[in-house]
């Protein structure tokens, strides 16, 4: 599965995704540092990867117009790496399963949400 990350998620993010099979990238690597997130919402579609923010008002944003698919942190961002790692057998099964799909991801929950009215 192929993830890339916001500006506002560490990057020691990529390294949990790579030791575990996965393809993760920076924003910043693709050359986006500081675009605006419709741009990155894009671009994060056209490359078949998940987008990873901590961002609270783009992941409402995403969540009320989801293409593609988006993983909302809802932790500091050091402990991100962590969660991402504890959850990452129960993300990507679902993230696999569906286009357009909304996840959010705590300390204590793990939702998904992929229909909209």
């Amino acid at each position: 599965m192929r993830f890339v990350l916001d500006e506002d998620v560490d990057a020691s993010v990529v390294r949990v995704l790579f030791d575990a099979g996965h393809d993760g990238w920076t924003i910043q690597n693709a050359g986006l540092g500081a675009v605006p997130d419709e741009v990155v919402a894009v671009y994060g579609h056209e490359q078949d990867a998940v987008v990873v923010t901590h961002d609270e008002e783009f992941s409402r944003w995403r969540k009320k117009n989801c293409v593609g698919k988006h993983l909302f942190l809802r932790c500091e961002e050091p402990d991100a790496a962590e969660l991402i790692e504890k959850n990452l057998a129960d993300i990507v099964p679902v993230m696999e399963r569906y286009t357009d799909l909304y996840a959010q991801l705590s300390q204590s929950t793990l939702t998904f949400t992929w229909q909209w009215d």
